[in-house]
């Protein structure tokens, strides 16, 4: 269980990590300039998709959107649309029309009119109580939905945040009179704030970097979970950033590699294929391994590895002295268990007729790997290669460090055409603010045969 959150604020992204008796068991990432989950916008439809009920939306990202709807639409036309998926690979981002605006208690839906109830809350009198309180909130042609953390909530709380998101909409649709296709009409809310929420009861620590961020994060949970506000602190050394003094970019590193140790000597190796993930149990060098006690590792390493890999999709797993006709159910109850409080639905569905053992997971967006790496041809181990936004970023950050630590007057970045093109054009606000920050214009030398993951700070 979640004990211990990080959150580092930096220029470009946030980063939020998630520690479970100080192991990192889950990290989000979060970039400024991406279209994230919850978003609505103003866009403008592209063309419509042959041979499918769908068109693809721009709404100012690098990549159309997808829209599916049965709504007859014409090219050019103006649309408000709400991002349901986050783009991944070179695929855009997902959309639909229904707006929704979720709380901690409710979610509002302008265009869905009704009541319910989460299927999580089982209580019969409980959830005839919620709806009886909704029955007295709701307008004419709204939806609610009463969400599990509304279990035992009063009427004066849940009329609260529905004033609140009904008066939001209505300042949203004025905003759309104005406004110009394509652009951002709704920022989706702080992911912290969720993984707040759904943890709050073993949560025992919140650390920050940014005191912006904290007091926000304070403000939150004043109104919701008023004990995690004596939770909080704020990091301020510089010596080391707030990742690298909890060992978390060491954590993030290896879930990046193939290859992942075991306190037995054993291993797991870890591939992602445009199909499923293989996952491999090893031995290691040892002769006499226990092949019991490799697989118990491996399972419970896997599990932690899902969480921040964030692994999706159809996974299969070789242990050791597996195979045809071979049945683990140890392992596989040994498995479901290492699963449970997954951020994720996953679901051990058995052996194959190989005897690997096959596990679904539900997808939460991109994969870390998706997020900080590209292909590579040329690398020799994982096959992927930090990517020109990860490295872009992680230049912004050193740019600003080295000139706060050493005193810079002039400051001269060299990396690659790709990577140099990102931070001047998708990332541009992000470096104008470094640039106000210390006061220096870098200047750009661009390596035409360097790769998008190298670079000097001269």
């Amino acid at each position: 269980m979640i004990d211990k959150i990080l959150c580092t604020q930096r220029l470009g992204e946030t980063r939020i990590a998630m520690l479970e008796k100080e192991r990192l068991c889950g990290v989000s990432i979060l970039r400024d300039n991406h279209c994230h989950v919850g978003s609505i916008y103003l866009g403008r439809v592209v063309s419509r998709v042959p041979s499918a009920s769908a068109f693809f939306v721009d709404i100012g990202d690098t990549l159309s959107a997808f829209l599916s709807t049965n709504d007859v639409l014409a090219e050019g036309q103006i649309i408000t649309v709400q991002v349901k998926q986050e783009a991944r690979k070179n695929k855009g981002c997902k959309l639909t029309r229904s707006i929704t605006f979720p709380e901690n208690y409710v979610v509002y839906s302008p265009f869905r009119a009704g009541i319910s109830v989460s299927r999580r809350i089982s209580d019969a009198l409980e959830r005839d109580r919620l709806k009886g309180l909704l029955e007295n909130i709701i307008q004419s042609d709204e939806g609610i939905v009463a969400r599990s953390f509304a279990e035992g909530a009063s009427l004066e709380n849940m009329e609260k945040e529905v004033v609140k998101l009904r008066n939001k909409w209505n300042l949203l649709k004025k905003s759309i009179k104005t406004a110009k296709a394509p652009s951002l009409l709704f920022k989706s809310p702080n992911p912290l704030f969720k993984i707040l929420i759904e943890h709050h009861k073993t949560i025992e620590s919140v650390c920050f970097d940014d005191m912006e961020t904290m007091e926000n994060a304070k403000d939150y949970c004043e109104s919701y979970v008023p004990e995690l506000s004596d939770c909080f602190s704020f990091y301020s050394d510089s010596s080391f950033s707030l990742f690298e003094y909890y060992d978390v970019e060491k954590d993030i590193e290896e879930a990046l590699s193939l290859v992942v140790s075991l306190p037995s000597g054993g291993r797991i190796i870890i591939q992602e294929t445009a199909a499923f993930t293989a996952v491999d149990v090893d031995t290691g060098s040892s002769a006499r391994a226990d092949f019991f006690k490799t697989n118990l590792e491996a399972v419970a390493e896997l599990a932690r590895q899902m969480r921040i890999r964030n692994l999706a999709g159809q996974i299969i797993v070789d242990v050791v002295g597996g195979g045809i006709g071979k049945k683990n159910p140890k392992i596989l109850k040994a498995m479901r268990k290492a699963l449970i409080g997954d951020f994720a639905s996953s679901r051990v569905i058995g052996e194959t007729s190989l005897g690997h053992i096959e596990i679904i997971r539900d997808r939460k967006g991109s994969s870390l790997a998706e997020i900080l790496t590209e292909p590579c041809m040329e690398c020799e181990s994982t096959g992927r290669k930090q990517n020109a936004e990860t490295t872009a970023l992680l230049i912004l950050q050193k740019f600003q460090r080295i000139v706060e630590v050493e005193k810079r007057a002039s400051i001269e970045i060299k990396t690659s055409p790709k990577t140099a093109s990102y931070l001047q054009n998708e990332l541009r606000q992000s470096l104008a603010q470094a640039e106000y920050n210390t006061g220096i214009k870098p200047v750009f030398n661009v390596e035409m045969d360097w790769s998008n993951d190298r670079f000097e700070i001269i």
